[in-house]
């Protein structure tokens, strides 16, 4: 029986930390703007209200007419990066990013930003180069901590993967990215038993987060132990909010392992009715119901896979977070 693979993906957060700001404070510093056409401070500030609010578009117009006014500006370039990369934009937010780090060398925070673009464009090397960096200028950088050791992951430097990892859970013990980190590291090395502890331990940390029994689930199916446990931890991701439909897919695994077919099938089946675009989750069921003989249902769901599958490749980065890639 094919094994389990687990593979990644980078989601890049483009959106500053810190609380949303409401519409009161949106419209007051639009009329700043309106008063100060001219003022790179005040069109900056309203980019970053509008990144915040997720309007990527205004955003984007605010830090191009601040970085038209002002092109040696730090927080022009830098923002209007994180613009670009908002709209999916990756190459001009790379450029644009290098623009802003020859303003500012040292900005850890900008540091990290192009090595998480780095990451998602498939060029890890560059990745670490520019996280290390920005740990060597700021040991608690956040980003930095959470992006280098996936960085050495996708660079197969394994030993060093797990030292970045266990290092930003040690400085970050309430962190559950760090949590999960180190336990992605860890799985990957085969050494489950303590991955699955970190598992529990992020389960705890975070009683609402989808990631950590998701996650849980693919430690113990890659196992083939504890599957009953498996289905309970993927019905618990898929409640807490786990997208497109991985989850159920976990949970169709482990009944399928348990002998549970038909149930399996079922979950298969939800999973894919509620999210068509997701084509695996089609393949997956075609397969299903070839196993078992029904070679007409196996064909209407690859048809069905054919039909949905996005016109387009899909970009570094989309389609989750972490997932096991299944073979039925």
């Amino acid at each position: 029986m094919p094994r389990a693979v687990w593979t990644l993906a980078i989601i890049i957060p483009v959106c500053m930390a810190g609380c949303s700001r409401d519409a009161t404070t949106i419209s007051t510093l639009e009329a700043q703007v309106r008063r100060n056409p001219d003022s790179v401070q005040h069109l900056v500030a309203l980019g970053e209200a509008y990144l915040e609010e997720e309007m990527k578009h205004d955003a984007f117009i605010q830090f191009s007419r601040a970085w038209q006014q002002a092109p040696s500006s730090f927080e022009a370039a830098y923002g209007l990066a994180r613009a670009h990369a908002a709209l999916g934009a990756r190459q001009q937010a790379l450029t644009t990013v290098d623009q802003a780090l020859e303003i500012d060398p040292d900005s850890v925070e900008a540091l990290s930003f192009r090595g998480r673009l780095h990451l998602a464009a498939g060029d890890p090397e560059a990745a670490v180069d520019d996280l290390q960096r920005a740990l060597e200028l700021d040991p608690d950088s956040e980003e930095a901590l959470r992006h280098l050791p996936i960085a050495y992951l996708r660079t197969d430097e394994l030993d060093r993967a797990e030292q970045a990892a266990r290092d930003a859970r040690d400085r970050r013990p309430e962190d559950v990215d760090a949590h999960l980190n180190l336990a992605l590291v860890l799985a990957v090395r085969k050494k489950y038993d303590e991955a699955e502890q970190l598992l529990r331990q992020a389960m705890e940390l975070a009683p609402d987060d989808a990631r950590p029994p998701f996650r849980l689930a693919e430690v113990l199916l890659i196992q083939e132990r504890k599957l009953e446990e498996a289905v309970e931890l993927a019905e618990k991701a898929a409640d807490s909010g786990e997208p497109k439909g991985e989850a159920g897919a976990l949970a169709a695994m482990a009944l399928r392992k348990l002998g549970r077919q038909r149930e399996a099938i079922q979950r298969l089946h939800d999973a894919a009715s509620m999210n068509p675009r997701n084509t695996r989750l089609w393949l997956m069921l075609s397969a299903a119901y070839k196993e078992i003989g029904e070679e007409e249902a196996a064909a209407k769901a690859a048809a069905v896979a054919v039909r949905l599958a996005p016109r387009r490749k899909m970009r570094e980065g989309e389609g989750g977070e972490l997932i096991i890639t299944p073979e039925w």
